[in-house]
């Protein structure tokens, strides 16, 4: 589904893609399954959150290349597309083991996502609410750690260029 906006003031328009989050699906259907029932109610994009197939809660991502492989087939043959996918680590953890850990499942989740030519990911700041400041702190730092791979990942290789 898309929805289109025209603003009069600025004379222009602006596509705005729902997309469905196939979240009460994951327990009965695989990963992939979704995207054909996406289809069937007539969403032409899915949001990928949370699940044990793929990426769950504050784990790293299991999603292997089998998993991409029948991912891409599901895009292939539904037309559905995967527009965003929605982790949530705990990047901004005060425990710098637990922090560096959910940096590395960052990493590990922006492989398969470039491998499914996902370019947009959405997710919370994380942390406890008890320690903000600090939090806040331990976020930056991840965010400098990743920046450089997230600025890969934003820009894909032009004309054939090296994969991520």
């Amino acid at each position: 589904m898309q929805w289109c906006v025209r603003t009069v003031q600025e004379a222009r328009t602006v596509v705005v893609d729902i997309a469905l989050d196939p979240n009460m699906y994951y327990r009965t259907m695989s990963t992939a399954d979704p995207l054909r029932k996406a289809r069937e109610l007539g969403y032409d994009f899915v949001e990928l959150s949370p699940n044990e197939e793929f990426h769950f809660w504050h784990r790293y991502p299991k999603g292997d290349d089998a998993f991409v492989a029948e991912m891409k087939k599901a895009v292939k043959d539904t037309g559905v597309t995967i527009r965003t996918l929605n982790p949530v680590f705990n990047w901004a953890s005060t425990d710098e083991t637990e922090r560096v850990a959910q940096v590395r499942n960052w990493r590990r989740l922006l492989e398969p996502a470039d491998q499914l030519d996902v370019r947009e990911i959405v997710s919370e700041f994380s942390g406890n609410p008890n320690t903000p400041v600090q939090c806040e702190h331990q976020w930056y730092r991840s965010i400098e750690e990743l920046t450089p791979r997230l600025r890969k990942a934003r820009d894909p290789p032009q004309h054939g260029g090296p994969p991520l």
